[in-house]
């Protein structure tokens, strides 16, 4: 459980269901802000034929690790405020 807390600090704590609800808007603007990033650096690298191409699937893998990073922050996060993880 100490690693879990350690890897998502966001997804513990929550007392109140508008703490619940903050936590989640927390995580929808990372998901927001690191989408933005992903899709600027696609824009500014894809210009360039094969670089752009390398690039492209690498940026793609960091998105989807992202997604999955803030999916599993969120599910835990619903998790611990239903007393689930304890």
């Amino acid at each position: 459980m100490n690693i879990l807390k350690r890897i998502f600090p966001l997804s513990f704590g929550a007392a109140e269901v508008k703490d619940l609800v903050f936590k989640i808007i927390i995580y929808a603007l990372m998901a927001l802000g690191a989408g933005l990033v992903l899709l600027l650096a696609g824009k500014v690298v894809g210009w360039i034929p094969v670089l752009g191409s390398m690039v492209g699937g690498a940026l793609k893998l960091v998105g989807w690790s992202v997604e999955i990073y803030l999916h599993g922050g969120i599910l835990l996060l619903i998790l611990d405020y239903t007393k689930v993880l304890r």
